[in-house]
């Protein structure tokens, strides 16, 4: 759910929001063109699918080659007197908790990726 969470809120957000990208062309990956796309850590990836990085990007491969974008929220709408943001990496996101009582999660309004 967290994960679908995630895509559903970059989907939305993804296209009114500057997001760090990075492309890399299927040529310097020749010899796997026909089967997928090559990650930094020698992974082949099958052509037209997703996935997350240990990075927190998510990444696609295409016969043009492999993007990752950021996958990582951040809240900008949240009471910033009452709460702070912490970084949770198994979810990839910033969350707002309370400072008083960092176990309270806070409102947010508004992420952007």
């Amino acid at each position: 759910n967290t994960i679908l969470g995630i895509l559903l809120t970059w989907t939305i957000f993804g296209t009114l929001y500057e997001t760090q990208c990075t492309d890399i062309p299927l040529e310097f990956n020749m010899e796997v063109q026909t089967n997928g796309c090559k990650d930094h850590h020698g992974e082949i990836h099958e052509l037209n699918i997703y996935w997350f990085t240990d990075d927190c990007e998510m990444c696609h491969c295409s016969p043009e080659g492999m993007e990752c974008s950021s996958a990582i929220s951040m809240p900008i709408g949240y009471d910033k007197e009452k709460c702070k943001v912490v970084f949770n990496a198994e979810e990839c996101i910033y969350k707002a908790v309370e400072k008083d009582n960092p176990s309270q999660s806070c409102k947010v309004s508004k992420y952007v990726v």
